[in-house]
């Protein structure tokens, strides 16, 4: 049985449920699992940008070491665009580490850079236990101060 795609829509800065002919669209799970590890909000006790109070996360992570989600929430455009990029990587990478030690996957790949109208993309490639590779591109994460 498949999952109900959740997709990323970089005009909206968001994910959201896809309808086709008025069904939910199908989805095998793997979508879906990148969009949620990379886009719901990690807890993050130090290290809070300025001005920043809340740690956010996700209730169910209390009392767990695991956590839900990752740091992209932290991204924001500041004079050392240069470095960017790198953060956004590892913060992806570390957010999707889950699909290596569950074996859903062989290798996790991301690559952020600055495109279109001073735009950051994100690549994500996941290669599968049997070979097969997927690319997930999120366009638009933020714009450049």
């Amino acid at each position: 049985m498949a999952d109900a795609l959740l997709a990323w829509d970089a005009a909206a800065g968001a994910a959201d449920l896809r309808i086709v002919t008025g069904d939910l669209a199908p989805d095998d799970g793997l979508q879906t699992a990148v969009v949620i590890s990379l886009f719901s909000d990690a807890r993050v006790e130090a290290d809070l940008p300025p001005g920043q109070v809340d740690p956010r996360g996700w209730w169910g992570d209390a009392g767990t070491d695991d956590g839900t989600g990752s740091k992209l929430w932290l991204a924001r455009p500041s004079k050392a665009q240069g470095a960017l990029p790198a953060r956004v990587e590892a913060w992806a990478l570390e957010a999707l580490q889950w699909l290596l030690d569950d074996a859903a996957a062989t290798a996790v790949e991301a690559l952020a850079e600055w495109g279109a109208r001073n735009r950051l993309d994100l690549l994500v490639t996941v290669t599968l236990p049997a070979g097969d590779r997927r690319e997930y591109t999120f366009n638009d994460l933020l714009t450049a101060a």
